[in-house]
């Protein structure tokens, strides 16, 4: 894998998209970041290694990191969390009344020390901080809202996110929402900073699987029933709004129950639920029209209000738009609605992300049977831009594993599944006494199980944890500590959760985790595929969730264990066939005898035998044409002959600080980041393409740059810039008024003008984002940002 991807990263290979299935133990996280470590050093780029989970960035820091260090290939990493995860102190002051008086002395201690405010912090400093009261002093603010707060100048969580983009980092450890919006803030110029860098030069994105859904969290219109409870004080008809409110509580209620259980996923929105949306969008738009007609008044009167329901009524339109999906999601009781144009936004930001990165997807269950077409399909690539390749596991999974489907259990849409499926778990427990994670497809079905399963627990005397009551960083050491636990969990714990050893020898999974099968959203990304929504759409999400279940029980060549499905379907439905010959492909042993169970889970806790695996052999490793190039560095003070030489003057080497000044002087003034290099041109050469790709007149360099002497500036004068930055231009750059009637006109003068061979317009609020083909048109002076 290490050997592909240096290959992949090489300037000769002119593919921007690789795509690499790797499942567990094929090492993926050193298989990708020693050979682009390596690349970055020599071509003077940077990392960003982006992650869905909060427990894979964790792993990434506290176990690759230190050894990429020892191997002296990482300088300056630093690992960027989501804003939850640090803490604010403005908050604590604003919520004193939620906390204890020993909680604020603990929170003011932890404020006064901390270097970089991170909540697990926190929680190894004081394990019995409660969990639920974290919400109160969590970051809410941007990062522009903590720059000028009155206690940026001592808080470590502001001083901690500052460095993010710091040029000195080498490795950016973050995750996918971060750098998710920080290619948007740079993509729509909306005058917010990105919080990580956007263009290292290379980025890869671990835990694939899930970078579309983030995508989509980050662009999608939504409210939550709370919140939309909360607007009561500022409305004109406050009865008549909490009337309303409550009748759409209870056509949600009627729902949930009609529903059942298995709430996790996206619905249809009812009818009647958007008439009564309809009634709360006219209340609200009418207490904005009296607001601004009292205002004329006193210019400053209900100002807050009127800009708060201005924004609720703009969001509420969407869900009478008919360019707009929309949906409900009854667990979280969130209403969400995304433009049609999702599909070709996400290939915009793919495509903005590509020219200026090599970019490595990769994930352990991409495809169901080794077939990227799927997912090649989702995101809207082009076969031949990408390339794909995956990789067989290292584990013996016919000899650490078995996968056992116990009977009998009733279908899951009857009421009682839960009740037959209860029988089945208790047993499994019995027999592993522990050592067990419980995965459930919702939450509500995760509390029916853990309310269930009490008396097993106390039966067997065994701990037990169960998501939510504390952070998942937490509750994985707790874990991990107690051999003998249980640990209850649902979508967070699918994915990013490595526990090699006694402590997990068995995983069981509730259900088969089917999206909801009218999902709205994967409805619009099915698009074109109406005739194969079930094999291109439904069956492959299904299938990797259910491979990141399984992913979770054998973690090393050392490792052995049960993976549990309670799902009859595996043996009732014709899909059911396809699920087994996967098993069966990754060389899993399929049983539905529980004696079977006892005896495996006996034999492995008795005998140390472990399964062999092949040897090492140099033979097998095929290295491309393109790495055979000698890439050593001389070590000084090191010598393989002692060898007389001619004296000769000795050459400068570094950068004068005259120059290094100038270059940080030009950086500072154009708001470009700041250019090191070790040699005068490539600072020179790298500041030169940085002002022409930013737009900036290179005139001011070229003709005020401390060159050491004539023969230097004759020798860097013919170094230009090479590429601008690109942006897709607002239909209003041509008086569009965003109501999508110049769509003709405005191609036909592109076309005429510059010879476009695409032109597509893709929505974004009120205008339109033009993208137009080929790329290069936008360096025309007519696109300058």
């Amino acid at each position: 894998m290490a050997f592909d991807i240096a290959s992949f990263v090489q300037d000769s290979n002119t593919k921007r998209i690789m795509i690499a299935e790797a499942p567990v133990g094929t090492g993926k996280s050193l298989g990708s970041l020693i050979p682009t470590l390596v690349e970055a050093d020599i071509k003077e780029k940077k990392i960003v290694y982006a992650t869905a989970t909060i427990n894979l960035q964790s792993q990434l820091m506290n176990s690759e990191v230190p050894l990429l260090k020892h191997l002296q290939l990482v300088k300056k990493p630093i690992l960027a969390k989501g804003k939850t995860h640090y803490y604010c102190h403005k908050r604590l002051l604003s919520n004193k009344d939620k906390f204890t008086a020993k909680e604020i002395d603990i929170l003011n201690k932890f404020y006064s020390k901390s270097i970089t405010g991170h909540k697990n912090d926190l929680e190894d400093q004081n394990s019995f901080f409660p969990e639920e009261k974290w919400k109160y002093v969590q970051l809410e603010a941007s990062h522009s809202e903590c720059r000028y707060c009155e206690l940026s100048s001592i808080c470590p969580s502001f001083e901690h996110r500052k460095k993010f983009r710091s040029s000195e980092n080498d490795l950016v450890i973050t995750n996918h929402d971060q750098y998710i919006v920080s290619v948007l803030n740079s993509m729509e110029h909306n005058g917010k900073q990105p919080i990580v860098p956007v263009n290292p030069g290379i980025l890869i994105i671990d835990e694939a699987h899930h970078f579309i859904e983030n995508f989509l969290g980050q662009i999608e219109e939504s409210f939550t029933i709370k919140q939309l409870s909360a607007l009561r004080r500022h409305v004109i008809k406050q009865k008549e709004f909490e009337k309303t409110v409550n009748k759409i509580e209870s056509i949600i209620k009627k729902e949930r129950i009609n529903i059942g259980e298995s709430l996790q996923g996206r619905y249809q929105i009812p009818v009647e639920l958007i008439q009564e949306i309809t009634r709360v969008k006219s209340i609200i738009v009418e207490s904005v029209d009296k607001y601004q007609s009292q205002a004329q008044f006193n210019k400053y009167h209900k100002l807050h209000a009127i800009e708060m329901l201005d924004e609720w009524s703009f969001v509420l339109a969407r869900f009478f738009d008919d360019k707009y999906v929309k949906w409900i999601e009854y667990d979280n009781l969130k209403l969400s609605a995304i433009s049609n144009t999702f599909p070709s936004d996400f290939r915009a930001m793919m495509d903005y992300i590509k020219t200026r990165n090599k970019i490595i997807v990769m994930s352990g269950t991409l495809t169901s049977d080794g077939n990227f077409s799927a997912m090649i399909a989702q995101w809207r690539l082009n076969r031949d831009e990408v390339l794909t390749t995956s990789y067989k596991t290292p584990f013996n999974y016919n000899k650490q594993a078995l996968i056992y489907v116990p009977k009998p259990i009733k279908h899951p849409n009857t009421d009682s599944f839960i009740p037959s499926i209860l029988k089945h778990i208790k047993n499994v427990l019995h027999i592993t006494r522990g050592s067990t994670l419980i995965l459930c497809t919702s939450k509500e079905q995760m509390n029916i199980l853990w309310g269930e399963l009490q008396s097993t627990f106390d039966e067997i005397g065994i701990n037990r944890f169960l998501q939510g009551k504390s952070g998942v960083e937490k509750l994985t050491k707790q874990f991990l500590d107690d051999e003998k636990s249980v640990l209850l969990g649902s979508g967070s714990f699918f994915s990013g959760f490595s526990i090699p050893g006694n402590s997990l020898i068995s995983v069981i999974l509730s259900k088969l985790p089917f999206p909801v099968k009218d999902d709205p959203f994967l409805e619009l990304i099915g698009q074109g595929y109406e005739e194969d929504f079930f094999d291109y759409i439904i069956y492959p999400q299904m299938i990797n969730k259910l491979n990141q279940a399984a992913g979770r029980l054998i973690r090393s060549i050392d490792d052995y264990g049960i993976f549990t499905v309670t799902d009859p379907r595996i043996f009732t439905e014709e899909y059911g066939l396809k699920i087994q010959e996967v098993f069966r492909n990754q060389g899993y042993v399929i049983t539905q005898s529980v004696e079977k169970v006892k005896q495996f889970i006996n034999y492995k806790t008795l005998s140390r035998n472990q399964p062999e695996y092949s040897k090492y052999s140099r033979e097998l490793i095929l290295v491309d044409d393109s790495l055979a190039k000698d890439i050593s560095k001389p070590q000084k003070g090191k010598s393989l002959q002692s060898v007389t030489r001619i004296s000769e003057p000795k050459k400068k080497k570094g950068v004068p600080k005259a120059q290094r000044e100038f270059t940080k002087m030009i950086c500072n003034r154009e708001g470009i980041p700041i250019i090191k290099a070790s040699e005068t041109r490539k600072m020179y050469e790298e500041l030169i393409k940085s002002l022409y790709y930013n737009w900036h007149d290179t005139t001011v360099v070229e003709e005020n740059f401390p060159f050491r002497n004539q023969k230097e500036k004759d020798d860097l004068k013919n170094i230009k810039g090479s590429e601008r930055k690109k942006v897709m231009p607002f239909c209003s750059k041509w008086n569009c008024k965003g109501d999508c009637t110049a769509k003709e006109a405005i191609a036909e003068y592109l076309e005429d003008k510059y010879d476009t061979k695409e032109i597509r317009f893709l929505k974004k609020d009120t205008y339109c984002r033009v993208f137009i083909e080929p790329t290069r048109i936008l360096e025309n002076e007519e696109f300058r940002p």
